[in-house]
């Protein structure tokens, strides 16, 4: 194995150390600012003092202080002392070893510290530039950011390019640069606010062109839009406010990308199951094909709105008020937004009640119609037993189920998915294995000769 030293970073690292000593030491000797911590990095040195501020003028008094010492080659060395003649010397910062064999490390007449490690330059000279980068908050305290050595210079002169470029950029020369800048800055946002302004403008009459001429549902504009690149959903969405009544579905594709906007205005709100029905066919032509938002919609009207014929057809059939009411959570909803527990009971007892009834009426029919002195219908009975109630039961279930009670609970009450079907499944079970019991206490209301079941609990066990 070889090993081989990367000398030109291992002596930056030594410069940086050397050059923080110095600094921390004259930082507390001059301006009585003390260090808390240090760091070096790939390029720069950090100093984080224990000030809550400090003024340029003292960080630019620091870096001439320090390029001073470079001037004066001042000398670095070690010294090893006992714990007690290392404390008499009354150093700006406390020893943090325990014991005797105390290393400190000397640069003459700047400094004197405890430095259990690292590696320093003989002398400040070798530190050759030290800089002052800028500074920044961190934990209430002041970090200073320097650069040194080669480092130093390099980043001096990068600065100096972006200058000149700068310069260059606005005409202008260093002197007025910060001004010239300031102007262009300024005139910028008011240019983007002017532009700002007329894209809304545009929105505004793009959109009141297209509510001209398009269906009503109950006096309000319904305007489905394919919207041009060019155009912003969010100033087409501040347009839709401008409208007293207003039902507008936005879609624009970007990329890859389909967005869309939805905009309820005034009596709109009123309309939202009805607008939800219509937005679909607008949203599915405009991801058919990846087609761009700017191409040709299905009313043959560019960014048009969707023809009344296409409107209705895409409604279908419509379920009547209450009953979607009874499985919207909102419809349980006190003021303060908590659940009304009394009135979700109340609602499920009547919708067992009606669901009860519906088996009463069916089961009414079934006498009535004789399907009880039916041969295949007995022999089914029969040969399947209870197998052929659960039959049963799972049959009526698929024709109840829209408006049976274990399917309005999980609605209402956002049930996971795991637990809706664990309840749904969990009654169908018992329904089928109790029913039996169930539709024999009801025959004695219906009597009838050949009925197949008794008041036992269901066929006997030769039946199954």
């Amino acid at each position: 194995m070889e090993i081989v030293l990367d000398w030109e970073h291992r002596y930056h690292y030594m410069q940086m150390h050397t050059a923080q000593h110095v600094a921390s030491g004259l930082l507390f000797h001059h301006f009585s600012i003390a260090t808390v911590s240090v760091h070096q990095g790939e390029r720069i040195l950090t100093i984080e003092t224990d000030s809550k501020e400090i003024p340029l003028s003292v960080c630019y008094a620091l870096e001439d202080l320090v390029n001073q010492s470079v001037r004066e080659t001042k000398p670095v060395s070690y010294e090893v002392h006992s714990q007690q003649s290392a404390q008499a010397l009354d150093l700006r910062r406390s020893i943090k070893v325990e014991g005797d064999g105390v290393r400190l490390v000397v640069v003459d007449d700047i400094d004197t510290v405890a430095c259990g490690g690292g590696l320093h330059v003989a002398n400040t000279k070798e530190i050759d530039l030290f800089h002052y980068e800028g500074q920044e908050m961190i934990r209430g305290h002041v970090r200073l950011i320097f650069t040194i050595g080669a480092i130093a210079r390099e980043e001096i002169r990068r600065k100096e390019r972006i200058i000149e470029q700068l310069g260059a950029l606005f005409s202008s020369p260093v002197e007025e640069l910060v001004e010239t800048a300031s102007k262009a800055v300024t005139q910028a946002s008011s240019d983007k606010s002017a532009l700002k302004k007329c894209n809304e403008r545009l929105a505004f009459l793009e959109l009141e062109k297209r509510i001209t001429g398009v269906p009503e549902i109950k006096g309000t504009p319904v305007v489905l839009w394919e919207v041009e690149e060019d155009l912003s959903l969010k100033d087409i969405g501040k347009a839709a406010t401008a409208f007293e009544n207003l039902a507008l579905c936005a879609v624009q594709q970007n990329d890859e990308q389909v967005l869309w906007l939805i905009a309820l205005v005034g009596e709109a709100a009123t309309l939202l199951d009805f607008f939800q029905a219509t937005t679909e066919p607008a949203l599915n032509h405009c991801r058919k094909g990846r087609r761009k938002a700017s191409s040709v919609p299905r009313s043959g009207n560019r960014g048009g709105a969707y023809s009344a014929q296409e409107i209705q057809g895409s409604t279908g059939m419509k379920l009547p008020v209450w009953l979607k009411s009874l499985f919207k959570k909102e419809t349980y909803l006190k003021e303060d937004g908590s659940l009304d527990v009394r009135k979700l009971l109340l609602r499920t007892f009547l919708l067992m009640l009606f669901i009860f009834g519906l088996y009463f009426i069916g089961l009414r029919y079934y006498r009535l119609s004789g399907w009880d002195q039916n041969v295949v219908v007995q022999q089914f009975i029969e040969n399947f037993g209870v197998h052929g109630v659960a039959i049963y039961v799972f049959i009526v279930d698929l024709f109840v189920l829209p408006l049976s009670v274990d399917l309005m609970w999980p609605f209402v009450m956002e049930w996971h998915p795991a637990l809706a079907i664990l309840v749904m499944g969990a009654s169908s079970v018992a329904g089928a294995f109790f029913l039996p019991t169930s539709l024999g206490d009801l025959s004695a209301l219906f009597p009838s000769s050949g009925s197949g079941y008794s008041n036992s609990q269901g066929p006997t066990p030769s039946r199954l």
